[in-house]
């Protein structure tokens, strides 16, 4: 049985793939249907053993959104003004990722947000090998990963 939440899914990345195409046609819509199912059914679904939870998705990508614009602004702030505030530290984060889409999508929401990168992934110890520009405090940046960002990504996707 499918779950109102694949649907909505389907119909998201349906809307996405038309809207990338700027063309709401009969063809467009049912190949925008036939994509998202297969996306969500059985690439999703074959990687990790589940799905990916609609809602969630769009809190991560509010969140994610809202930390681009924050880090952007304050190293904008950074180059703008004289001197400089940053303290780059490379950081060894031990993660809790389940599967390797989950490190992946952490991995590139970190490198993503300016002022970070994602240089490494270390499936055997399970860590991430963090580029950071402002690193004051390296255990704040460290627990801003884990707490904030992780914890998202790992509850966006559900398992049956």
């Amino acid at each position: 049985m499918i779950h109102i939440n694949r649907i909505c899914m389907i119909l998201f990345l349906t809307c996405i793939w038309c809207g990338i195409l700027v063309d709401f046609s009969v063809i467009n819509v049912i190949t925008g249907l036939l994509l998202g199912t297969y996306c969500n059914l059985l690439l999703i679904r074959k990687s990790t053993g589940g799905s990916i939870n609609l809602y969630r998705l769009f809190l991560l990508l509010a969140y994610v959104a809202y930390e681009l614009v924050n880090s952007g602004i304050q190293l904008a702030w950074d180059i703008l003004t004289p001197g400089t505030r940053s303290q780059p530290a490379i950081l060894e984060i031990p993660t809790k990722c389940r599967n390797n889409l989950e490190k992946t999508v952490l991995a590139n929401i970190i490198s993503l947000t300016p002022g970070t990168i994602t240089i490494d992934i270390n499936n055997t110890n399970n860590t991430l090998i963090v580029h950071a520009m402002f690193a004051r405090d390296t255990k704040k940046v460290v627990e801003f990963i884990q707490q904030k960002l992780e914890t998202k990504v790992i509850r966006m996707f559900t398992y049956d």
